[in-house]
């Protein structure tokens, strides 16, 4: 019984040995196709055949030739494929290669048929090819498109592969979706450089070009929300139409910055503009500003505004000469400001009346004695007071004071300042009375001696009487009112005026020279200047409250920092006046006007 098992084994394994030299035909379930010589191989391309040896009752679902460079080629990898749909009642099949062969390759083809259940190949035979015909481009469409569109080209002679098939709009190469030898589709690239274009199609060793240009969609933007934004990190959405489908190509610009897509659709672009678009939060700002969409090497462009309200806003600049070392004092709604000195260090007389609700600047009647910086201002009973300083043209030191009464714009000369001549001094109205001391001025042969006095003016008797002196002598003094109490600070120590008496209160030093202090709402608010060592020039700002002990930055931006501007209060908000900045050693009198407003940025 062991005999018959082995024997039918043997002549089975027999039979398959056989099969690997050469086909070898038996009654089968299923269809079995032999492949034929190649022939006709001329410069027009090659024959290819099969005999169908056997049908069976399979359904024969497709059918025809495999041919690559490789041996053996298969249904998954392959050069070229000619098939053809069932059900074919022919014994014999055949097809002409006209294309993407060749001259003098090698290439090995075979037949190949497929059924419901099974993959049936034909033996390989190998040719040397002799060339093919040259491909020609007859049409394409659509004419015009976008990113990732398909095209589809129509001709003669392309093909029967996506491998060995090139295909180029303009000089970028395009990804082949499927090719034959009357149709290639193939998707526009990601990234043309041109609007208009040529279709290159390479086959061979031939290539030709479209005769018409594609036509490539550009990105558009046709409408940005919000038109005018108002705050750091608000979301723009950009509408529009042909924007790259792939989020990686659409790249957003503005004034050197690029900004972050948080969302995408086909035909919106929502982003977010950097953090340093808006340098400091503190500061306004107000500037239209370009959009530039760069989409897959496509530029689109769209403008919208920025309008960021902030503590700081600059308001319209001061018309007169720059300068620094001004006087300021307020009556009503509207501040005097005058005096002061150039970046030439030539001494001004010239004043001037401001308006902040229309932002408005008017010339009124000049300082009636001679040019001078470093003076001395106070208000007092709705007029203002103006005297002491220094004039740079001549050295001279000044002792005078003079009152303007702003109802019919004139000056008039009041009792000259008691102790002698002043400038750097601090001056204060309180409770009826002025007070001016402190600061630099001759005493006996000493010019430029460091007092710490403080005299008290009496406007009803136009006197002078010597008050509490100041506890340290000291220059760039600056006093102020808080909670309609005064206070008088040097720079390093905050003292309150109060009953004739000066009481030390808490506060940082700031360890600089022509600083700017003033309050607002409770808090005080210190910064600008330059250091006392090496005299770098300051922009920082500090928010100090008298109550907590907190202490917040509230700087202008670097570029505007400055030493011996003037500040005023009105209307619960201060305003910041001139100033000199240092540039590359030089100093320049700035005319910008800030306004300080505590209470915003409010969303």
């Amino acid at each position: 019984m062991k005999f018959p098992v082995y024997f039918s084994a043997c002549v089975f394994m027999l039979m398959l040995f056989n099969q690997c030299i050469d086909e070898v035909y038996v009654e089968r379930d299923f269809p079995q196709v032999k492949t034929l010589d190649v022939t006709k191989i001329n410069a027009d391309g090659v024959l290819f055949e099969a005999e169908i040896i056997y049908r069976g009752d399979a359904e024969v679902k497709e059918f025809g030739f495999l041919w690559s460079q490789k041996e053996n080629p298969i249904t998954e990898d392959y050069l070229g494929k000619v098939s053809m749909d069932g059900p074919y009642n022919e014994p014999y099949i055949s097809y002409m290669v006209s294309a993407g062969l060749e001259n003098e390759k090698l290439y090995h083809m075979r037949a190949y048929m497929i059924t419901a259940s099974h993959k049936i190949y034909g033996r390989t035979v190998s040719f040397t090819s002799l060339g093919g015909k040259a491909p020609s481009i007859e049409s394409f469409f659509p004419e015009s498109g976008k990113w990732d569109d398909t095209l589809t080209i129509r001709g003669k002679h392309l093909g029967f592969s996506v491998e060995n098939l090139g295909i180029e709009l303009g000089t970028h190469p395009c990804k082949v979706i499927s090719a034959g030898d009357s149709l290639v589709r193939f998707v526009v690239p990601a990234l043309p450089n041109d609007s208009v274009v040529h279709i290159t199609l390479s086959l061979a060793g031939h290539e030709v070009t479209s005769a018409k240009p594609f036509r490539f969609k550009v990105p558009e933007i046709t409408y940005v929300s919000p038109l005018v934004l108002t705050k750091p990190g608000e979301v723009i959405t950009l509408y529009g139409k042909n924007f790259h489908p792939n989020i990686q190509h659409n790249n957003i610009s503005t004034h050197g910055f690029t900004a972050h897509i948080v969302d995408f659709t086909p035909d919106s672009l929502k982003i977010q503009l950097p953090d340093e678009f808006i340098p400091n939060y503190h500061v306004s700002v107000f500037r239209n500003i370009t959009l530039t969409l760069n989409s897959g090497g496509f530029d689109a462009r769209k403008n919208t505004r920025l309008e960021w309200l902030s503590t700081w806003t600059q308001k319209k600049t001061f018309p007169g000469t720059g300068r620094a070392g001004a006087v300021v004092f307020t009556i009503g709604d509207n501040a005097y400001y005058g005096t002061g000195a150039t970046g030439g260090y030539n001494s001004l007389n010239d004043f001037w009346k401001y308006t902040p609700e229309n932002d408005n600047w008017q010339r009124i009647a000049d300082f009636p004695n001679p040019e001078r910086v470093f003076a001395s201002a106070f208000a007092l009973n709705n007029q203002g007071y103006v005297g002491l300083g220094r004039c740079f043209q001549t050295g001279d030191q000044f002792r005078d004071f003079f009152r303007l009464d702003p109802t019919d714009d004139s000056w008039h000369p009041v009792a000259d300042f008691a102790p002698g001549t002043r400038y750097y001094a601090t001056a204060f109205a309180s409770e009826g009375f002025a007070y001016a001391g402190t600061g630099r001025g001759r005493l006996n042969n000493i010019p430029n001696h460091l007092h710490n006095d403080l005299w008290r003016y009496d406007p009803t008797t136009n006197q002078w009487q010597e008050a509490t002196p100041f506890p340290l002598a000291t220059a760039y003094a600056q006093a102020f009112n808080h909670l309609g109490e005064t206070f008088v600070y040097d720079g390093s120590e905050l003292l309150k005026w109060g009953s004739n008496s000066w009481i030390k209160t808490v506060f940082t030093s700031l360890n600089r020279e022509l600083y700017t202090i003033f309050s607002l709402n409770g808090k005080i608010y210190a910064g600008l200047g330059r250091e006392l060592v090496g005299y770098t020039v300051m922009h920082q700002f500090i928010e100090y409250d008298p109550e907590t002990g907190n202490i917040r930055e509230v700087s202008l931006s670097p570029d505007q920092a400055r030493y011996g501007a003037s500040v005023f209060v009105l209307n619960n908000k201060a305003y910041l006046v001139g100033g000199f900045e240092n540039r590359q050693g030089q100093h320049l009198g700035l005319r910008q006007v800030w306004e300080f407003d505590p209470t915003k940025p409010a969303f």
